[in-house]
């Protein structure tokens, strides 16, 4: 599949329930998109329903839907509602957000890249003008979103980098990652280096 590490997976998961990329894009057309960034932590897509959906997080004909994924704790924020595995939505309060992010530790814990994905039902109208900027068409879409669930996959290994790392080491260069992790796997690499290196 085409996309990034992040996207690829997504693709392949909806392969395997019978989602495919080609019926979305003729049932849901995407018609404008909010890119990630490091800031927000999240990207949006805004697609019309053509004709009826079968996706129940989607809304009717005619209609648009805005499709939030990106960081658990940065989605969940934006959460007022939850979608049960019936299709029905739910208020999301502090025990079900204690759920999900339990949930999301575990998930990361084992070091998987979770994911979370939310939508919100728009309308025949969109919520901003052409005219506004990025920031502005990002607060007037990603409020009051309904929690669909998460994604988990496995980050894979860039070919090569077995190589320079142990390359490196015979260069007597010091090998450093740095990554963009969710904060509690950030942490406990971090807590793990230091009891290693005062033992």
């Amino acid at each position: 599949p085409k996309g990034n590490s992040s996207e690829a997976p997504l693709i392949v998961a909806g392969q395997k329930i019978g989602i495919t990329k080609d019926q979305l894009e003729k049932s849901q057309p995407q018609t404008y998109q909010i890119p990630f960034s490091s800031s927000r932590k999240m990207m949006v897509t805004i697609t019309q329903t053509k004709g009826e959906s079968k996706l129940k997080h989607c809304a009717g004909n005619g209609e648009y839907t805005a499709h939030i994924k990106g960081a658990p704790n940065y989605i969940m924020d934006k959460c007022t509602k939850y979608m049960d595995k019936d299709g029905n939505e739910l208020p999301l309060d502090e025990a079900a957000k204690t759920k999900f992010m339990d949930k999301v530790n575990e998930l990361s814990s084992q070091a998987l890249r979770v994911l979370a994905v939310a939508t919100v039902k728009i309308g025949t109208q969109l919520p901003y003008g052409e005219e506004d900027d990025t920031d502005v068409k990002f607060s007037k879409l990603v409020q009051n979103c309904t929690f669909c669930g998460m994604c988990a996959s496995i980050d894979p290994e860039r070919d090569g980098v077995k190589e320079a790392v142990l390359q490196s080491r015979t260069a007597g260069v010091r090998v450093v990652m740095i990554t963009g992790d969710y904060l509690l796997r950030s942490e406990e690499r971090r807590v793990g280096k230091e009891c290693r290196s005062r033992w």
